[in-house]
């Protein structure tokens, strides 16, 4: 079986092309995210566009890094492995969405400032 981590970003690979990635980057690089409503969209958007662009390698991504639960592990192995397709990463990715309201502050800076030295280059 195939697995799809070649379709994610390795350190080989030239960064991911996106304008609003590197918008979003420059933006947390300038330290204008700390305002908690700011930060808050700056990772929604971010979230929206890697659901666009890359949903599975940023859901396995996310995964590694402990940002989706454990109990989507089963899906995550559908993922990497093509069981599942594009659908079912946006819609993990939408669970992340829904869940920055609650997460702590400092967190969700973490979180987004995590995602950035990944994508936001």
């Amino acid at each position: 079986m195939e697995k799809v981590w070649s379709a994610g970003i390795s350190p080989k690979d030239p960064p991911m092309e996106d304008n609003r990635l590197r918008q979003i980057g420059k933006q947390v690089a300038g330290a204008n995210h700390h305002d908690q409503q700011h930060f808050k969209a700056l990772l929604r958007s971010l979230l929206a566009i890697l659901a666009e662009v890359a949903p599975i390698p940023a859901v396995i991504w996310m995964f590694s890094k402990g940002v989706i639960g454990i109990h989507h592990a089963f899906h995550v192995h559908q993922l990497a492995y093509r069981k599942s397709g594009p659908g079912e990463a946006r819609q993990l990715i939408s669970e992340v969405n829904a869940g920055i309201d609650h997460l702590d502050s400092g967190k969700a800076v973490a979180l987004l400032e995590l995602m950035v030295q990944e994508y936001g280059r």
